[in-house]
Order: C-alpha cells, then sequence, then structure tokens
C-alpha cells in the first residue's frame, strides 16, 4: 500500500511540475510577443504637427518593474505601436477624439480631444497584475511631457 502511495504523490508532484513548466512557457511566449517594435531613425523635424494635424507622443519611462514585458498602443483595432521599457513613439493625427488602448492582461483605456497644431504627450506605465503588468495610459502636461522623454529611444510606428 505504501509504494502504491507513494507513486500516486509523486505521479501529483509530477503533475503540478508539468503545469507549472507550461504556465511558465505560456508565460514567456505572450511577453516575447507583446510590442515587437525596430528603432526609428526618423528625424526629429518630422516631430511637428503636420497642418491640420496634431502630434501625440506616447512614451513609457524606464523603470525596474515590468522592464521585460512591453506592450501595444491601439486606436480601435489598428496597432500604432508598441512600448517596451524606455521608449516613445510619435503619432500624426487628425483633430477630433481618440480612444486609446494598451492591453497585457488586462485592456486599460484613455480618450483625448487634440486640436490642430497641438502637441500632447501620453504616458504608459505598468502596474501589479497577476501575471504580467497591467498598462496604464495617463495624459500628461505639455510642461512635463518633453522632460520625460529625455534619454528615451524612439521607435518605429506599425507599419511606418
Amino acid at each position: 500500500m505504501g509504494d502504491r502511495r507513494s507513486k500516486l504523490n509523486t505521479d501529483v508532484e509530477l503533475m503540478f511540475r508539468i503545469r507549472k513548466l507550461a504556465s511558465y512557457a505560456a508565460l514567456l511566449v505572450f511577453v516575447t510577443s507583446c510590442a515587437s517594435v525596430e528603432k526609428d531613425t526618423g528625424s526629429v523635424a518630422q516631430d511637428r504637427p503636420g497642418p491640420g494635424k496634431a502630434l501625440i507622443y506616447f512614451y513609457r519611462p524606464r523603470r525596474m518593474m515590468g522592464m521585460a514585458v512591453g506592450f501595444d498602443v491601439r486606436e480601435g483595432d489598428r496597432k500604432l505601436g508598441g512600448l517596451p521599457n524606455g521608449s516613445y513613439f510619435v503619432y500624426h493625427v487628425i483633430p477630433g477624439t481618440h480612444t486609446f488602448s494598451a492591453a497585457t492582461e488586462v485592456t486599460k483605456t484613455v480618450t483625448i480631444n487634440v486640436r490642430a497644431g497641438q502637441t500632447y504627450y501620453i504616458e504608459g506605465t505598468l502596474g501589479m497584475g497577476a501575471f504580467v503588468g497591467r498598462p496604464e495610459l495617463t495624459i500628461v502636461s505639455e510642461q512635463q511631457g518633453p522632460g520625460d522623454l529625455a534619454g528615451l529611444k524612439r521607435v518605429r510606428l506599425a507599419g511606418g
């Protein structure tokens, strides 16, 4: 009876280890597939709103928490770009109301009404999550935004 119980305990322990490894593997695949980006070598001169457009900087400060996790920024179903730790991208947009989202294990949104000729800043951060960090998108002031961008790496827009 003892050998049978010992084998049962060993089998149960093996099942838990396999599940744990499978969970880690799934998490690794999820994390590495998020926010794939390329460095952008675009000129700073492009960072002005074009005629009849507004400019939005999406950025993510460099922080220890969530440094290995990236997330994509979307408008509706369209991926605009990825935000890995310590990066930013620039988005030229027509005036009006726009809702942007970021997702990992949850989806967060921010809505902003933009005017032609204006520049806006949206900060992306990660908070604690059950398995992966939870993204936040926050509109920041025109006074704070430029300072926050200092030292960040510019990445390309999706399809850009």
